[in-house]
């Protein structure tokens, strides 16, 4: 484990009251590290992303999240790295 902070990002699924009125998605996540705007159409938006250490899909589990970022950091601090 490196010493430098990571950030990992979720994008959310759209919430209930969201698919009740057929809301678009806003986001498309491109090579795990990445997400683009889009627009109504599912077209990405010219100049508009943003890069992260770590950006999880909508449709990956918080079990997902937890296996490849919070589990190193707890085997770590059990191993006495702080």
């Amino acid at each position: 484990m490196s010493d430098c902070i990571h950030v990992a990002i979720r994008v959310r699924p759209l919430i209930q009251r969201e698919n009740r009125e057929n809301s678009n998605i806003q986001w498309d996540v491109k090579n795990k590290n990445a997400i683009f705007q889009i627009d109504k159409d599912g077209n990405c938006v010219q100049n508009v992303h943003y890069v992260f250490d770590r950006v999880f899909h909508m449709n990956e589990t918080n079990m997902d999240i937890f296996q490849e970022i919070c589990s190193p950091i707890i085997e770590s601090v059990m191993q006495g790295f702080n």
